[in-house]
């Protein structure tokens, strides 16, 4: 497969309507996860590698990131419970070699606070398949999606059920539900696949990516006075032009597509430059993680802190598994391709 970036916008007018509701607050974010991977990222490079070692346990849930894909666990070790970080395009082999119960075998580096899955099995790694993947959910959001060649826009309907923020509250990615999809162009030009073929009928969640160019960089969204700013709120109608994203290889998502919108309408009123408003870092809501509860376990709980939620293969989350990629390695966003 072939696989371009479009970095052009749609340009799409629609009518504004003045409604001043009040915003969707921000996730919590993990900034001290963030500068510990980046911190345990230049140790690894400045010096010699560090020795893997082997790690058992019995596996208790998999976590899904702020970027939609499956990319962490709890393990229940001997010494307690311990988190691991992996690679995105190594879910769909963990989750089906090491599911929710089963006992696990595998190789880590780094601290116990901060693993990373460098292999599979009780036999370590080759020396040159060690390197453990640092690439954080934020870097995927922020990076430029990968598009398929021949792809053409999609148009779809969705109600808002959270945003998705990065530290400082810039909101990255909108989720929704109940999406509808508006028109059938074809995606692929040498099959004529349909748009609605192509993305399943839009059924369950959907993550969109919010171009950097509407994104407001002031919290609440006033400059000088101007109510410019579009205000989110929890089951606003939204209308999306945008590109469906190329499938990855081995990846889990509780999400059945990822677009990258060209074009975003709230309630009819267009988004234009600096729509989407920056999110206070003061408030707080629960419809950031739908799945918080008083049943939730301790690490569950930190885990949420850090911008994970808990994954559900029943698809209660959004609609369905959202296996992508089964086929032949595709080039990602993070630079990956095919896998570990």
């Amino acid at each position: 497969m072939v696989c371009k970036l479009k970095s052009g916008r749609l340009a799409y007018g629609m009518a504004v309507g003045a409604l001043a509701l009040t915003p969707l607050v921000a996730q919590a974010q993990d900034t001290t996860s963030t500068m510990g991977s980046m911190t345990s990222s230049t140790t690894m490079s400045s010096g010699t590698m560090m020795q893997p070692t082997a790690l058992t346990g019995t596996v208790l849930r998999y976590y899904v990131d702020r970027s939609g894909f499956v990319s962490a666990a709890d393990i229940q070790t001997a010494n307690g419970v311990q988190m691991v970080r992996f690679a995105p395009s190594m879910a769909q082999r963990l989750y089906s070699t090491y599911p929710v119960g089963g006992q696990v075998s595998l190789f880590v580096t780094g601290s116990p606070g901060s693993s990373y899955v460098v292999g599979m099995g009780e036999t370590m790694p080759a020396a040159g398949f060690m390197s453990p993947y640092m690439v954080t959910d934020i870097d995927l959001l922020k990076a430029e999606p990968y598009i398929l060649a021949g792809t053409r826009m999609a148009q779809f309907t969705g109600k808002l059920r959270r945003v998705v923020t990065d530290q400082t509250g810039e909101v990255l990615g909108m989720i929704l539900d109940g999406v509808q999809l508006q028109n059938a162009v074809p995606t692929m030009a040498s099959t004529g696949e349909s748009a609605g073929n192509m993305m399943g009928g839009m059924t369950g969640s959907v993550l969109v990516r919010v171009p950097r160019e509407m994104r407001h960089s002031n919290t609440m969204g006033q400059v000088g006075g101007s109510m410019r700013v579009a205000p989110l709120f929890p089951g606003a109608q939204v209308e999306v032009v945008g590109y469906p994203e190329a499938p990855r290889f081995g990846v889990l998502s509780p999400f059945g597509h990822r677009v990258s919108a060209s074009a975003l309408v709230l309630n009819g009123r267009a988004i234009g430059a600096l729509g989407i408003p920056k999110m206070s870092m003061k408030t707080t809501s629960t419809l950031i993680n739908s799945n918080i509860g008083s049943n939730m376990s301790a690490e569950e709980r930190s885990a949420i802190g850090m911008g994970y939620s808990t994954y559900d293969p029943t698809g209660t989350m959004g609609g369905g598994t959202g296996t992508q990629g089964s086929g032949a390695g595709t080039s990602g966003a993070d630079g990956t391709t095919g896998g570990m």
